[in-house]
């Protein structure tokens, strides 16, 4: 079993220890971030994503305006949960290549 400290590099693992408006999480790998437009917490995602990018984080929120929470787990089903999953794809992937 791999300790959460062997996960963390050092320093990080207080960062993510300190929670609520002392999170800081610039540095770190880039946060990608869907909400929908009907998410019953869209407006603290939409305000997660504004705090850390004012520190300084590498953000990135897609807002798809027809979908409630969890929308991606639709899959085929809807245009924008097949959308989001393929965006979800394209994102990690053009992380990988740059590492």
């Amino acid at each position: 079993m791999i300790s959460r400290r062997a996960r963390c590099p050092a320093g990080q693992a207080s960062i993510l220890r300190s929670g609520g408006d002392n999170l800081h999480l610039s540095g770190l790998a880039p946060i990608y971030l869907q909400a929908g437009g009907r998410e019953i917490l869209r407006d603290m995602i939409v305000e997660f994503a504004e705090t850390q990018k004012a520190k300084g984080a590498d953000v990135t929120l897609d807002l798809w305006p027809d979908m409630p929470h969890d929308f991606q787990a639709y899959d085929s089903l809807k245009e924008s949960s097949a959308m989001a999953l393929a965006r979800i794809a394209e994102t990690v992937q053009a992380f990988v290549e740059t590492c």
